[in-house]
């Protein structure tokens, strides 16, 4: 498949989703969730870079059902319990989740696709366990914290292109959505936002403090635990693309893209190593 066919692929499956996700007395209350590109890139590895055969339109009615349930996922991610958010906000906010994944079984079902629904199913379970771990705080060391936010962020599309064909492209999909997600994690913190994440990091980290606010010298470790983990990730990612294939402009400009974004990290952890 061309290049510029790649794009315009992307560009309808965007279309396509946002029509689903357009639902007017939701976006009375809630931001419109955003539509990450870069799953779609990776979701569209099969028919890029794999063998897969199928006609335009059941593509990007596959794709767009994959983005739906993440669309879903996440957006339940935003319920909080600050009193800054009203409740009406933050029930409309777990049904906006619901209603989004709901959109999913509508699409798979007209295509008739037992089987892909079979699979993305065990991975929502998947997702939504480690999440529970995670919220709970039932980790007991920062790796198995860290694996938790690996399977949290890949378990969904690694499921679909497990079942089109694509599995060496998966540890690659698993590092790349790891390595975006831990960016932002640090960049949150910086910013003083606390997320579950910073939250079970503390818990494990920090027993005794596990209540209380991050001091700034609990801050700072967590800061250091973030640029240890990016620049591992980065240092295999990297490893990974001079070990396989990975030729054409579609994907690769986002890999470079985020290493690039990454770089100064490199220099954070040497100065402070």
């Amino acid at each position: 498949m061309k290049h510029l066919d790649c794009f315009h692929l992307e560009a309808s499956i965007k279309h396509y989703v946002e029509e689903k996700l357009s639902y007017s007395y939701l976006q009375k209350y809630i931001d419109s969730p955003q539509i990450d590109e870069d799953r779609i890139s990776f979701l569209l590895l099969p028919f890029t870079k794999g063998r897969q055969v199928m006609e335009e339109q059941e593509i990007i009615r596959l794709i767009s059902t994959v983005m739906l349930i993440q669309i879903g996922l996440d957006t339940h991610e935003k319920v909080t319990n600050s009193p800054n958010d009203s409740l009406k906000e933050r029930q409309l906010t777990v049904l906006a989740g619901v209603y989004f994944s709901g959109q999913y079984y509508k699409i798979l079902s007209e295509l008739e696709n037992v089987s892909l629904i079979n699979y993305l199913a065990q991975a929502i379970k998947t997702v939504n366990e480690s999440k529970i771990s995670l919220y709970k705080q039932e980790y007991i060391n920062v790796q198995q914290i860290m694996d938790s936010v690996k399977t949290i962020e890949s378990a969904v599309i690694n499921s679909f292109l497990s079942q089109h064909g694509t599995a060496h492209w998966q540890e690659l999909v698993i590092e790349m959505l790891f390595l975006r997600r831990i960016v932002q994690e640090n960049e949150k913190l910086e910013l003083g936002e606390i997320t579950p994440l910073h939250t079970s990091l503390k818990s494990t980290i920090f027993p005794a403090d596990a209540t209380s606010a991050l001091t700034l010298e609990q801050k700072q470790k967590l800061g250091r635990i973030y640029t240890g983990y990016i620049i591992e990730s980065r240092d295999k990612i990297a490893e990974l693309l001079q070990s396989e294939s990975y030729d054409g402009q579609f994907i690769e400009g986002r890999i470079l893209s985020l290493l690039e974004h990454t770089r100064p990290y490199t220099k954070i952890f040497a100065e402070e190593g």
